[in-house]
Protein backbone atom coordinates (compact mmCIF):
# COMPACT_ATOMS: atom_id res chain seq x y z
CA UNK A 1 0.00 0.00 0.00
CA UNK A 2 1.48 3.17 -1.18
CA UNK A 3 0.80 5.74 2.18
CA UNK A 4 2.02 9.61 1.98
CA UNK A 5 1.95 12.38 4.41
CA UNK A 6 -2.25 12.73 3.11
CA UNK A 7 -2.52 8.63 4.27
CA UNK A 8 -3.44 6.09 1.22
CA UNK A 9 -7.10 7.05 -0.21
CA UNK A 10 -6.45 8.16 -3.35
CA UNK A 11 -5.98 6.98 -6.79
CA UNK A 12 -2.56 7.51 -8.63
CA UNK A 13 -2.16 8.38 -12.34
CA UNK A 14 0.47 9.65 -14.68
CA UNK A 15 0.90 12.28 -17.06
CA UNK A 16 3.43 12.33 -19.73
CA UNK A 17 5.13 15.53 -20.62
CA UNK A 18 8.36 17.18 -21.83
CA UNK A 19 8.43 19.89 -19.27
CA UNK A 20 11.37 20.04 -16.95
CA UNK A 21 9.85 19.09 -13.44
CA UNK A 22 12.00 19.76 -9.78
CA UNK A 23 11.96 16.12 -8.71
CA UNK A 24 9.71 15.78 -5.01
CA UNK A 25 12.38 15.12 -2.03
CA UNK A 26 12.22 11.45 -1.17
CA UNK A 27 11.64 11.22 2.85
CA UNK A 28 12.93 8.51 4.07
CA UNK A 29 10.59 7.58 7.23
CA UNK A 30 7.98 4.47 7.34
CA UNK A 31 4.39 5.60 7.54
CA UNK A 32 2.87 1.92 7.85
CA UNK A 33 2.24 0.88 11.59
CA UNK A 34 2.99 -2.71 10.74
CA UNK A 35 6.46 -1.57 9.21
CA UNK A 36 6.87 1.42 11.71
CA UNK A 37 6.54 -1.30 14.93
CA UNK A 38 4.71 -4.14 14.58
CA UNK A 39 0.64 -3.05 15.09
CA UNK A 40 -2.68 -1.98 13.54
CA UNK A 41 -2.52 -4.67 10.57
CA UNK A 42 -6.12 -2.98 9.88
CA UNK A 43 -5.98 -3.16 6.20
CA UNK A 44 -5.32 -6.69 6.55
CA UNK A 45 -7.98 -7.29 8.33
CA UNK A 46 -10.64 -5.59 5.93
CA UNK A 47 -9.48 -7.46 2.98
CA UNK A 48 -12.97 -9.04 2.12
CA UNK A 49 -10.76 -11.55 -0.23
CA UNK A 50 -7.73 -12.58 1.31
CA UNK A 51 -5.22 -10.77 -0.84
CA UNK A 52 -3.01 -10.03 2.02
CA UNK A 53 -0.79 -12.43 3.89
CA UNK A 54 2.30 -12.30 6.53
CA UNK A 55 4.88 -14.62 6.04
CA UNK A 56 8.19 -13.95 8.04
CA UNK A 57 7.25 -10.58 9.38
CA UNK A 58 6.54 -9.19 5.69
CA UNK A 59 2.78 -8.13 4.50
CA UNK A 60 2.64 -9.77 0.88
CA UNK A 61 -0.53 -8.72 -1.61
CA UNK A 62 -1.88 -10.44 -3.87
CA UNK A 63 -3.38 -9.23 -6.59
CA UNK A 64 -4.99 -12.12 -8.25
CA UNK A 65 -6.92 -12.50 -5.02
CA UNK A 66 -7.94 -8.48 -5.25
CA UNK A 67 -8.60 -9.08 -8.77
CA UNK A 68 -10.81 -12.18 -7.85
CA UNK A 69 -12.84 -9.94 -5.75
CA UNK A 70 -13.68 -7.24 -7.89
CA UNK A 71 -13.63 -9.04 -11.77
CA UNK A 72 -15.14 -12.38 -11.03
CA UNK A 73 -17.45 -11.70 -7.80
CA UNK A 74 -18.59 -8.06 -8.44
CA UNK A 75 -18.05 -6.85 -11.96
CA UNK A 76 -17.35 -10.03 -13.86
CA UNK A 77 -18.22 -8.64 -17.08
CA UNK A 78 -15.32 -6.20 -17.25
CA UNK A 79 -11.73 -7.02 -18.59
CA UNK A 80 -8.92 -7.02 -15.96
CA UNK A 81 -6.84 -3.95 -15.67
CA UNK A 82 -2.98 -3.99 -14.95
CA UNK A 83 -3.18 -1.22 -12.25
CA UNK A 84 -7.47 -1.88 -10.64
CA UNK A 85 -7.70 -2.65 -6.77
CA UNK A 86 -10.90 -2.61 -5.21
CA UNK A 87 -9.39 0.13 -2.66
CA UNK A 88 -11.52 -1.91 0.39
CA UNK A 89 -8.22 -2.12 2.35
CA UNK A 90 -7.92 1.31 2.29
CA UNK A 91 -11.13 3.01 3.54
CA UNK A 92 -11.55 3.81 7.25
CA UNK A 93 -7.98 2.03 8.13
CA UNK A 94 -5.85 4.54 10.73
CA UNK A 95 -3.18 5.74 7.32
CA UNK A 96 -6.96 6.40 5.61
CA UNK A 97 -6.04 10.39 5.09
CA UNK A 98 -3.15 10.93 7.49
CA UNK A 99 0.19 10.14 8.54
CA UNK A 100 -0.97 7.34 11.50
CA UNK A 101 1.71 7.58 14.41
CA UNK A 102 0.59 10.86 14.98
CA UNK A 103 -2.58 8.98 16.99
CA UNK A 104 -3.29 5.98 19.13
CA UNK A 105 -5.24 3.48 17.32
CA UNK A 106 -5.12 0.43 19.00
CA UNK A 107 -8.25 1.51 21.25
CA UNK A 108 -10.55 2.75 17.81
CA UNK A 109 -13.02 0.14 16.67
CA UNK A 110 -13.86 -0.13 12.69
CA UNK A 111 -17.14 2.42 13.21
CA UNK A 112 -15.04 4.86 15.68
CA UNK A 113 -12.15 4.87 12.71
CA UNK A 114 -14.60 5.85 9.98
CA UNK A 115 -16.24 8.18 11.87
CA UNK A 116 -12.23 9.55 12.32
CA UNK A 117 -11.55 9.87 8.63
CA UNK A 118 -15.00 11.67 8.01
CA UNK A 119 -14.02 14.30 10.73
CA UNK A 120 -10.24 14.55 9.83
CA UNK A 121 -11.94 14.75 6.02
CA UNK A 122 -14.18 18.04 6.90
CA UNK A 123 -10.61 19.61 8.30
CA UNK A 124 -8.26 19.19 5.24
Amino acid sequence: MFITKSGCCGRLGSIVTDIELTPTVRINEEYCLYRHNGTCKKCIQKCVNNAFSIQNDEVLFDRNNCNDQIYEINVPVYPIGLGDACGKCMCGVPCSLMVPRKIDYEHFDDVNLGLLSCTHRLFL
